[in-house]
């Protein structure tokens, strides 16, 4: 016959167990992945038709920029296909762009969810960022293949893989710091989107995703070094094929952007969360 003791040592593991699934990490991970997954539900629909926009999108993007391209009689700036050329070039504008967008409306649509305890803010941001980082990254894997398939040689696969990773998620951390930061202050200040709206037109023009830097004038260099956009365009060029090696790229200056805007956000996020949301 089995003592009280003995009872209560059974007992044990389990108790062990529930407090190890309720670790503050675990929490956090399925409260992410709960949160992915409804996003998922909201944003592409039950159906495959809104995976499908994603993947349109970027094609129509770069089959417009192509089409305009060879109608105006002008080459690739690079010893590489037109096709690629605009790959390359747009891939990580629109990774950056869409992160943007995406994340910076995080809290607003979101804010229904801050009535349960274990859900905070940043949990969104965090979330969208991954979502659309995986979406961007599948849709850059696929327009690859095609346009290598199609228009390409073996000899213009990428050049540095790892680069090419590497530009993608800066300009996927710089977007979804953009977004902290924007979602952030139009919480207070709802009037500012209409600037930020001017301030995404005035990206497209000034991020290398029609030009290449070094083959502007020094003036202008001077100018869009400012813009750390235009370094992770460089970066992802010159990643992917060698004959891209841009002397315009400061790998110092874009990281240091990209963590001071995180910090940025960050701060804005903590004293929004401090008044209230």
């Amino acid at each position: 016959m089995a003592s009280g003791n003995d009872n209560a040592s059974a007992r044990a593991p389990q108790s062990g167990i529930e407090l190890t699934d309720r670790s503050p990490i675990v929490v956090f991970v399925r409260v992410v992945y709960a949160i992915i997954m409804r996003e998922v539900r909201t944003r592409f629909g039950s159906g495959n038709l809104g995976y499908l926009r994603a993947l349109v999108e970027p094609v129509i993007f770069i089959a417009g920029f192509v089409l305009i391209w060879l109608a105006l009689g002008r080459a690739s700036p690079v010893a590489v296909p037109v096709e690629l050329f605009f790959l390359c070039s747009i891939s990580p504008y629109v990774a950056f762009l869409r992160t943007w967008e995406y994340t910076s409306s995080a809290i607003k649509t979101n804010a229904g969810l801050l009535m349960f305890p274990v859900v905070r803010p940043l949990d969104f941001f965090i979330a969208r960022t991954v979502l659309e980082g995986a979406s961007q990254l599948l849709v850059l894997f696929l327009l690859a293949i095609a346009i290598h398939g199609i228009f390409c040689e073996p000899r213009h696969l990428p050049d540095n893989l790892l680069g090419v990773l590497g530009a993608v998620t800066a300009a996927i951390v710089l977007g979804s710091s953009m977004g902290l930061i924007t979602g952030c202050v139009v919480m207070e200040f709802p009037s500012i989107e209409v600037f930020m709206q001017l301030l995404r037109r005035g990206l497209f023009f000034s991020s290398g995703v029609f030009f290449m830097a070094d083959g502007l004038p020094t003036i202008l260099q001077d100018y869009l070094y400012w813009n750390p956009v235009l370094h992770v365009t460089e970066w992802f060029r010159s990643a992917y094929f060698s004959e891209s090696d841009s002397r315009f790229l400061d790998m110092n200056y874009l990281w240091t952007c990209i963590v001071g805007m995180l910090l940025v956000g960050l701060v804005l996020e903590r004293r929004l969360y401090r008044k209230g949301y």
